[in-house]
This record gives C-alpha cells, structure tokens and sequence, in this order.
C-alpha cells in the first residue's frame, strides 16, 4: 500500500473517528507494525488564508514525519522509537522557524502508541491550540507544548461532562469554596485578592516575588494574604488544599476565557 493511501486512512480517522476507528484500525495494521512504531503528535494551525507551501515546507524539513494536510490544520506525526519520548529541543527549533516564515502555529500533545490511537492527542493538541493561542493572559507563543498547557483539555473535559449531566455552563460547585469566596469579596470590595493569592501560590508562597509580579510592595502582599487567609478560611501550608485553589483558579479563567473565544 502506498504512502498516499496511508495518509487518506489517517486522515479520514481524524476527521470521522468514531465509527471509523474497527475499520481504519484494520487496515492501518496491514501498513504499519503498530506494537513496534510510536508517534509524537504536533497540530500546526495557519491563521487567515491557509498558505499551501507549508505542507512543502514541512515534508521537506521533516522526511521522516507523516504530514497530513486538514485545511487550515495540519497534523504532523513524528516517528519514535520510544513510547512516551519527548519531541527534540532541535526538532521544535526546526519547526519553529518555519511556523514564523508562515504566520502559523503549532501545538505538541502526547506521544500515541500506535497509528490508529493519534486521534486522542491529535484532539489533544487541537483543543491545547485553540485554547492556549486565544487565551488573552498568555504571553503569545509559536509553539504550546502539552506540558505546559494540556490542563486545558481536561478542563474542557469537565466542562462537557458537567454541562451533560446538570445541562448548566457555569460549573462553580466544582471550584473551592474559597475561590468563589474571595471573587464575590473583589466584585463587592474592587480588589484583586483572586489574582493575589493565584500568584502567591504559582510563586511558592513567595512573598517578594508574587509583590514584584504585581508591581506592588511586599509588605502590601503580606496585608493582602492575611486577608485572604480570613476569608477563605483554609490552610494554605497544606499542599491538597494549595492545589484545589489553583486547579480551581485556572479552572475558573479557562470558563472566562472560552466565554470570549470560540474554542
């Protein structure tokens, strides 16, 4: 069989893998060795009109990489000899520079065990991009690794469950009651304590730093958290606690965020 036929399988289980996946997954079989090959999955994204000539680029750059072209998407499969092995800081500055030649985009998701299993982290890396390059308070990048940002998936996991099984879009009774606490004190009070404590914890409790983050003194971030610690009335040395109060303050951004963006 062709490379060409192995690339319209690939391509029609991304595009429809639900009823596809018994079928491409049999005839993927009879083209690849899939308890032995292991594939890294990059998403890249052009913005505007999708220029044609980054296929090219890509192919020609990457020789041992699957490119498969999806409209404005294209999903780039990275060969591996290793299952659960990391992308190459080489590889990711090879590719970077011909995503700022095009104006586009990419993002990494996990590394699939076989060919017929990219369409979970190809979802992956797809949701991580639209989520991480739309999302206002990120600084732009050309690139959004799933190390950094793959917590978007889960979230948007969370939100489809909650939104089946409640039928509501606003999922506060998942958050820390403290987190919901301090964002009705700043609505009524005009402060940042939300913002406060997100970064004190993102900083490991410390003070200097989290002040030099929010261009304030230190002493005011220390006044700040005694406040905080009143109203929330948790913890904070308890590192189960530190980490429901941040998965909880991202959650909350993330349900912002998407609210403004169409994800």
């Amino acid at each position: 069989m062709s490379s060409h036929l192995l690339e319209t399988l690939l391509i029609r289980l991304l595009l429809d893998a639900e009823h596809q996946r018994p079928h491409m997954m049999a005839k993927l079989s009879l083209l690849v060795d899939i308890e032995q090959t292991y594939f890294n999955v990059l998403v890249v994204e052009t913005r505007g009109e999708s220029h044609p000539k980054i296929g090219d680029d890509l192919r020609a750059e990457f020789g041992d990489s699957i490119v498969l072209e999806l409209g404005s998407r294209i999903a780039l499969l990275e060969p591996s000899a290793l299952n659960f092995s990391k992308i190459s800081p080489e590889y990711l500055e090879k590719l970077e520079r011909i995503l700022e030649s095009h104006g586009a985009v990419a993002a990494t998701s996990g590394n699939a065990r076989e060919l017929g299993a990219i369409d979970v982290p190809f979802a992956i890396a797809c949701h991580i991009l639209a989520a991480s390059s739309r999302t206002s308070r990120l600084k732009p990048k050309r690139i959004y690794t799933q190390d950094e940002h793959g917590i978007y998936y889960i979230f948007s996991l969370l939100q489809d469950q909650f939104v089946e099984r409640f039928g509501r879009e606003d999922p506060l009774a998942l958050l820390h009651p403290g987190v919901v606490t301090l964002l009705r004190y700043d609505r009524e009070h005009r402060t940042d304590l939300s913002e406060t404590l997100f970064l004190f914890l993102a900083n490991d409790r410390n003070l200097k730093v989290t002040a030099t983050r929010m261009f304030t003194h230190r002493n005011t971030i220390y006044n700040k958290m005694k406040k905080i610690r009143e109203i929330i009335g948790s913890d904070l040395d308890d590192s189960k606690i530190r980490f429901n109060l941040q998965f909880s303050h991202l959650l909350l951004s993330y349900l912002e965020e998407i609210r403004h963006a169409k994800i």
